[in-house]
């Protein structure tokens, strides 16, 4: 009889932050969040808008330290704003500094609470971190409020597969994500046989 070949390990895919835009080794992390998701929030006057937009740029071309320094200006300036709260809090998840980013993405979150991308780093960080509840509920939030957002998709899949062992919740969330993105991930396509294969053993393996 022929030996069947051996299976090739996949390989897990790594966490999405958000959008698309500057990126780590690993991760991919967003445009930075802008104050126009808080248009009916406060008003911004334009010294504080230039600051708000210099501290963009220098977020997406990695100048970190400049980027936290006018932040936490404009964050002096306007304290019932959440964007640069996100933004501290993204930049803080970037660096590892997991309990500051909490810090921050929480303060964005309560300022506005419809704040999906804030949401989606608040899971990432909860996770980094071991709260996984806290992590799920982020997620789910951020979900409830763009039910499309395919990061935010990625990431509960992932929180599922390989943290809460819930891989039938796991595989929607991922084949939902490979819908979103158009399914041109072959990493993911491998990690989604993969998937499966291990949906279907534990199944059989249940069976009296």
């Amino acid at each position: 009889a022929s030996v069947p070949p051996a299976p090739v390990a996949a390989t897990p895919p790594a966490a999405a932050e958000a959008d698309s835009g500057v990126a780590n080794a690993q991760e991919s992390a967003p445009p930075a969040q802008t104050e126009e998701a808080e248009a009916a929030g406060p008003v911004v006057d334009e010294a504080t808008r230039e600051r708000f937009s210099e501290a963009i740029a220098a977020l997406n071309n990695g100048d970190d330290a400049r980027a936290e320094a006018l932040l936490k200006s404009v964050i002096e300036a306007q304290e019932r704003l959440a964007s640069p709260h996100t933004n501290l809090g993204i930049l803080y998840t970037r660096q590892e500094r997991l309990e500051e980013a909490l810090a921050q993405l929480q303060k964005a979150t309560e300022l506005n609470p419809d704040d999906y991308v804030a949401l989606n780093y608040l899971g990432i960080v909860q996770r980094k971190l071991g709260h996984f509840t806290a992590a799920r509920d982020a997620y789910q939030q951020a979900l409830k409020l763009k039910p499309d957002y395919p990061f935010a998709h990625l990431n509960i899949a992932i929180l599922f597969d390989l943290y809460l062992g819930e891989l039938d919740r796991a595989l929607a969330h991922y084949e939902r994500y490979q819908a979103l993105d158009g399914g041109q991930n072959n990493k993911l396509t491998a990690w989604l046989a993969d998937l499966k294969q291990r949906i279907r053993s534990s199944k059989e393996e249940a069976q009296p």
